[in-house]
This record gives structure tokens, C-alpha cells and sequence, in this order.
């Protein structure tokens, strides 16, 4: 009984690779024999629309993020108190900043947004992403206050133990 389920599922594979679309946008059947043949958009079987990707979901999801008001806040320049930290976001995706005495030029995006707590998370630095897994880069968690002067770096706060806050800066 296995054996016939396991031939029928090969047959199905078969049958459903011998359609193929032409760079002009035809539909053609390709036969056994060599041969194929043009058909029409009706004559194809239905097949079941395909579920995104979680790449495609994910694509999404920044999308939908970046444009969101709150990402808006993040393009500018952020300097922490006693200047250890500053970031300098620019609005083509481009960052430039100092970290642990190091000063880097990255690309980064708006990653997800929380817009109760008003936490914007940034992705800087990405290498590569499959699904909701990325290689590469660190998140940046910034807490923005009402007026968007202020923002609490919260991932940094947490590694450092103590409380980073980043000012505006002109």
C-alpha cells in the first residue's frame, strides 16, 4: 500500500512539472515525446495559491514598520551624556557610530516597533536573514519619550548595567 502511494505522489510531481511559462508570459505543455504544445491560462489545473515565505512575511513586517511615525524618529544624530555613544542615522539607511571606542559606517533598518511602550527596534549592520533568523549585526532597542528628544538605549543599558540615555542632537 506504501508502494502505490509513494508512485501515485511521483506521478503527481511528473504531471505538475511538465507546465512551464515563457518570458513572454505563455503557458506551454511540455510531452513526453519531446514535443509541446501552447495552452491557455484555463486549460491548467487549479493549484492551491502558495503560503509567502517566512523571508516574504518577514519583508512584510519591516515594511510596515519603516513606515509606521515612529521610525521617522530615529533618522538624526543621538549623542549619550558623557559622549561615549552617539549614532548618526541618515535617512537613506546609512549609520554612522561610536561604540566601545570604535567608530563604524553601517547599513541599518526599523526592525519592529512597540507602539504602547514607543520602542522602535533597529537592525544595524545585517549580514544576511533567513526567515527570523539574521547573521550578522546587533538590535538596538530604543525607548523614545512623547517629545522624540530623548530616546533610553535600552539593549545598550542592559550589556552595560546601567541606564545609556541619548539625546537629540542638532
Amino acid at each position: 500500500m506504501r508502494f502505490v502511494g509513494l508512485f501515485v505522489a511521483a506521478g503527481l510531481c511528473a504531471w505538475a512539472g511538465q507546465y512551464a511559462t515563457l518570458k513572454d508570459g505563455r503557458t506551454i505543455i511540455l510531452h513526453d515525446n519531446g514535443t509541446w504544445e501552447e495552452v491557455a491560462p484555463r486549460d491548467l489545473p487549479t493549484l492551491a495559491p502558495l503560503k509567502p515565505t517566512p523571508d516574504a512575511m518577514q519583508e512584510k513586517k519591516i515594511k510596515i514598520a519603516q513606515e509606521n511615525p515612529l521610525s521617522k524618529l530615529v533618522v538624526g544624530r543621538w549623542l549619550s551624556h558623557d559622549g561615549s555613544i552617539s549614532y548618526d542615522f541618515r535617512s537613506d539607511g546609512i549609520v554612522r557610530y561610536t561604540r566601545d571606542g570604535e567608530v563604524k559606517e553601517e547599513r541599518y533598518f526599523v526592525e519592529n516597533i512597540d507602539e504602547k511602550k514607543r520602542i522602535v527596534r533597529v537592525n544595524i549592520g545585517e549580514n544576511s536573514r533567513s526567515g527570523t533568523v539574521s547573521w550578522g549585526g546587533f538590535f538596538l532597542d530604543l525607548k523614545f519619550s512623547e517629545d522624540g528628544n530623548r530616546a533610553d538605549d535600552l539593549t545598550t543599558s542592559l550589556k552595560l548595567m546601567t541606564s545609556v540615555v541619548l539625546q537629540r542632537q542638532p
